[in-house]
């Protein structure tokens, strides 16, 4: 089976998958209207089987605001946006998020599929075994040189997957990529959200992060 067939098969099992109570796949969302040939919605934006990046990110949204953008990343939310600077500053060019559209440069995935409630927070279960069902192998069929990681959620889901420890500080993690296998190493990043540039890590030293990605991009792969 090549790799594309492989893909679509990974997309049947996703809108099949009902393992987690609480959350609701986007399949199941007003019969599917919004939902996508895809693993899930943030890869509609950038979706590449052969990227030397991944992005993990930890959830896309809750069910209202999922039905609100059409199954779309928002063009118009910040996280998107200072994403799109701080990709630059690892020496990747892509443009905002544009409902319609897939540019497909690197590949954007969530930790977790499905959506969550408002207001609710996502169970630790479904971080573990979204990132074993679904993260894992699809970290393995797009074979990224380096994966990223935003934010805790998102670096659990994607330890446990692979067998490690997560790091007890992100402030460590970020300097210390991580092997995951012979072909890709985990980045931990932390989020790009408002809150926490104001709080735990400024847009200057995540831009410093991202130019370590750009340097990690340049150097052969080391098995």
């Amino acid at each position: 089976m090549n790799r594309h067939d492989q893909y679509r098969q990974f997309v049947q099992e996703r809108k099949a998958c009902t393992a987690c109570n609480g959350l609701t796949n986007a399949a199941e969302i007003d019969g599917g209207i919004n939902d996508s040939d895809r693993i899930g919605p943030y890869s509609r934006w950038q979706g590449n089987l052969d990227a030397e990046l991944m992005v993990v990110a930890q959830d896309f949204a809750d069910v209202e605001r999922f039905r609100r953008v059409r199954g779309w990343p928002d063009e118009h939310a910040g996280t998107n946006l200072r994403l799109v600077e701080l990709l630059a500053e690892a020496g990747i060019t892509i443009e905002a998020p544009c409902a319609g559209m897939s540019e497909d440069r690197v590949f954007f995935t969530n930790a977790v599929l499905c959506m969550k409630r408002k207001d609710t927070t996502i169970p630790k279960d479904c971080f573990r075994r979204c990132g074993e069902r679904f993260l894992r192998p699809m970290i393995e069929l797009v074979a990224p040189q380096i994966v990223v990681t935003l934010g805790g959620g998102a670096l659990q889901a994607t330890c446990h997957a692979f067998g490690h420890h997560p790091p007890r500080r992100l402030a460590d993690a970020a300097t210390n990529p991580i092997r995951l296998n012979p072909k890709s190493v985990l980045m931990p990043l932390y989020h790009p959200s408002g809150r926490v540039f104001n709080r735990y890590r400024s847009m200057e030293n995540q831009r410093q992060d991202w130019r370590r990605v750009r340097q990690l991009l340049a150097r052969p792969l080391m098995c």
